[in-house]
């Protein structure tokens, strides 16, 4: 009788960058706001990843948070992390729906001018849970208003965002992406792997940024 185990030990792989690669990080480090329009397979978290490992290290930023859908946010950012030996040592956490703790409560909403009382659900935790020691933080595209929400500007720890799949944030009329909107300001990497649609208001993001003149924002 034959017996196997399914079981197989994670193998750290050695970080061989290919010719595009580093000349991409360079520009994420080097320009103030940019942009890397990157096709699918392009490696885009990677790429990120190392350039937010230099700005880390030289102090640019001491923060990140990662946006992205709730599979990748789980996964694929941790995944990257474990899977090359180049980002040994940097430490991620992913912010989770049960970490919120969650109440329905009734809130005073307007509507066509007119306030009204609805049920939604709140956070109820304490912003001071959320400022863990993790140099990375990864979140879903929905439970980024409830991390807004909750920590508000005052308790905001992070000086560096990263969004990716951003055409999930392609409509200015969603909450999604008026908390962007409200963060852009206080970020200082805003990287994303965006839809072409995203321009108009990519544009207007970053003559915003502009004005505050020491902010950095790189698009993916």
């Amino acid at each position: 009788m034959r017996f196997w185990s399914s079981w197989r030990r994670a193998v750290v792989e050695k970080f061989v960058p290919t010719p595009h690669q580093p000349r991409m990080r360079q520009h994420i480090i080097d320009t103030p706001h940019c942009a890397l329009w990157v096709d699918m397979g392009g490696q885009k978290t990677s790429i990120s990843l190392w350039a937010a490992k230099q700005l880390l290290e030289t102090l640019d930023v001491a923060k990140i948070l990662v946006v992205a859908p709730k599979r990748v946010a789980m996964n694929t950012w941790t995944g990257e992390i474990k899977r090359w030996d180049l980002f040994r040592g940097l430490t991620c956490r992913v912010l989770q729906a049960e970490d919120f703790r969650f109440k329905r409560q009734e809130v005073i909403v307007k509507r066509k001018g007119k306030e009204t009382t609805v049920k939604r659900l709140v956070p109820t935790a304490a912003p001071q849970e959320f400022l863990t020691g993790e140099q990375i933080h990864t979140i879903s595209h929905d439970n980024l208003v409830y991390l807004v929400t909750l920590l508000g500007k005052r308790h905001w720890p992070y000086d560096a965002m990263i969004i990716d799949e951003a055409d999930g944030f392609r409509a200015p009329n969603t909450d999604r992406f008026k908390a962007v909107k409200a963060l852009l300001g206080d970020t200082a990497l805003l990287s994303t792997a965006a839809a072409a649609a995203l321009l108009p208001q990519l544009a207007q993001a970053e003559s915003r940024l502009a004005a505050n003149g020491n902010q950095k924002l790189v698009l993916t």
